[in-house]
Order: C-alpha cells, then sequence, then structure tokens
C-alpha cells in the first residue's frame, strides 16, 4: 500500500512537471530586442510584469483544466531552466561595468571602456554645440524602439492569441528637436529584420530633408544588423554619391549608448499604459497625439514597397567594414 502511494505520488509530480512545461510552451514569446546576438533567452510578451503575475495565471489554468499545480518555487525554477524569462533587458545596462562592480572585471579593460564612453559622449555634445545653429548641417540619432505587439490587450485570455511584431525606427533632429517615427508591422517584409529596412528608414529620411543640410552627423548603438554593417554602409555611400552629401555615422560605446530619442519611447510607453490595441494602425494613431510640444511626431506607416534592398547594391557596394582581417573585429566607432 505504501509502495503504490509513493509511485501514485511520483506518478503526479511527473505529470506536474510535464504540465508546467506545457504550459509554457503555450505563451507566446519573443526574442530579446537589443540582446539577441549575445544571449539565446526567450521572453514572454509584456502582459506579465513579475512571477507572481505568471505564477497566478498558470494556477488558474491548473484549476480550470483540473491538472496537478506544482509549488511557485518548482514552477519558477522551471521557466528559468528553460531559459524563459520575463523581464526584458535594457539595452543601456552595461555587463562591463556590473561585472566590475562585483570584481570580476580587469580594471585596465574597464578604464578603456570609460574613456571610450567618456569620449563618445563628449563627441556628441561637442557636435550638438558645434552644429546646433549652423543651419546646414543636421545631428541626428537614430534608433528602433523594442517590439510592439498588435493587438495589445489587457484581457487575459487574448494572451495565447498570435501578435503581429510592429516596429518602430525613430529619428530625432537634435537641433529642431522633430521626430520621425517609421512604423511597420512584420507582414510588410520577408525574413525577419534585417539591415536593408533600417537604412530604407534611414535614407528615405535624408531624401526628405536632402535640401536642407549638406552635412548629417547619426549617433547610434552599436546594434550589428541595425546600424553597424557594410549594407547601411553601402546605402549612405548610395546617397551621397547621388545627392552630393556628406554624411558621418558615429556609434557610441556599448552599454552606454543613452540618446536623445529615448525621450521619445518613454513618451509612447507613458501614452500605451492601460490602452488596448487592436491594430497596428492604433500604435500609428497613438504615437501621433503622444507629444504636442514643440510638434507632434511625424509618423510615416510603411508597407512592403517603401523598403528597398540595399544588398543587392553591386556599383559602389562596400563588401566589408571590418578594419582588421582578425575574427571578431568590430569595435568600429565612426564611418564618413
Amino acid at each position: 500500500m505504501r509502495k503504490d502511494k509513493e509511485r501514485q505520488g511520483r506518478t503526479q509530480i511527473s505529470q506536474g512537471l510535464n504540465f508546467v512545461k506545457e504550459f509554457l510552451d503555450r505563451l507566446p514569446k519573443m526574442p530579446s530586442h537589443y540582446c539577441r546576438k549575445d544571449t539565446h533567452k526567450l521572453y514572454l510578451e509584456p502582459m506579465f510584469q513579475s512571477y507572481a503575475d505568471i505564477y497566478r495565471e498558470y494556477s488558474s489554468v491548473c484549476e480550470a483544466e483540473s491538472k496537478t499545480k506544482m509549488s511557485r518555487t518548482v514552477f519558477v525554477g522551471e521557466l528559468k531552466a528553460s531559459n524563459i524569462s520575463i523581464f526584458v533587458p535594457r539595452k543601456d545596462q552595461c555587463d562591463l561595468c556590473c561585472e566590475f562592480s562585483q570584481g570580476n572585471a580587469d580594471e585596465t579593460e574597464y578604464n578603456q571602456h570609460r574613456e571610450r564612453k567618456e569620449y563618445a559622449q563628449t563627441e556628441k555634445a561637442k557636435d550638438k554645440e558645434a552644429y546646433g545653429h549652423d543651419g546646414r548641417t543636421k545631428v541626428l540619432c537614430v534608433d528602433v524602439r523594442r517590439v510592439l505587439l498588435a493587438s495589445c490587450l489587457k484581457a487575459s485570455a487574448l494572451y495565447y492569441k498570435t501578435k503581429l511584431q510592429v516596429h518602430n525606427y525613430t529619428v530625432f533632429d537634435m537641433t529642431s528637436k522633430d521626430v520621425v517615427c517609421f512604423v511597420w508591422n512584420e507582414v510588410h517584409v520577408e525574413g525577419g529584420l534585417n539591415a536593408s529596412e533600417f537604412a530604407s528608414c534611414l535614407v528615405s529620411y535624408l531624401e526628405g530633408s536632402v535640401d536642407s543640410f549638406d552635412k548629417a552627423i547619426i549617433y547610434s548603438d552599436g546594434c550589428t544588423y541595425q546600424n553597424r554593417n557594410r549594407v547601411l554602409a553601402t546605402a549612405l555611400r548610395f546617397f551621397c554619391v547621388r545627392y552630393g552629401k556628406t554624411v558621418e555615422q558615429k556609434i557610441l560605446e556599448r552599454g552606454h549608448t543613452q540618446m536623445e530619442d529615448d525621450s521619445v519611447h518613454a513618451t509612447i510607453v507613458r501614452r500605451l499604459k492601460n490602452m488596448d490595441i487592436f491594430a497596428p494602425l492604433d500604435y500609428v494613431n497613438l504615437i501621433k497625439v503622444s507629444r504636442m510640444s514643440p510638434r507632434p511626431y511625424d509618423v510615416r506607416y510603411l508597407t512592403f514597397d517603401f523598403f528597398r534592398d540595399f544588398e543587392k547594391i553591386e556599383e559602389g557596394a562596400i563588401k566589408s567594414i571590418k578594419p582588421s582581417k582578425e575574427a571578431n573585429v568590430t569595435n568600429i566607432c565612426a564611418f564618413t
């Protein structure tokens, strides 16, 4: 009798663990936007804000489906073992600085890192000051915000439904404070995000204001598939040759990429709080009214025919941006 009870108990635990895995498999996930090159973690959509939130949902599903419910400790342990997180990593969280603060990083490497960080931020401040009233030089910062989801509703039953990923590429003019947001959803691109999509947005912005400047200085983070790649370099070269302009691209130090356009994202997030999104166009309307002063954001909703494939350019194409033949050399901080 005792052995039967022990066997039954082991069976229940096994079934309970299997259902935890099944429950986690049901949840829609997405890769980290900022750190996809550095981590294989998957992140739950932003409906859940804490372990308590997701465990509460798990408990209600167990009750509804008459499943054995495991303890919160076991549940969270399985969540971590599955490499799933509810916390989206911040792009400005510096791994090296965190390691140094804990005594796990080389001091020489850390000091060089700090020097690069301070140099990059000082360079940006100098450009803003030097060209702020120049009239013929644009100082811009560009970034693509974290992935938005459509629909995005507060009803928990809709969490399990497939959603469209919506992207917002932002161009911020540091002098005029004008902002252009290029918004599109995954339906209008093939094979996922790639460098040509971001290059298309930036070149379109430059072409739209080509008569108002002779030189553009563009600041960005060092995300490889967005900003530090030969496709974008080729696209900017294509623009410069075609229109007789000068473009400088400057890349901030990893982990310290705070830029003026961060305020755009923060404003949109505040506006989005407690609002329901039913379709991608709802984001367009929301972003338009997120700022009133000095001017509303200029929002451009893109479809598939907007994007250009700069990878197919052959004449004048840049074959490589690496300053060295050594593997893994990507510490490029500027292009002209």
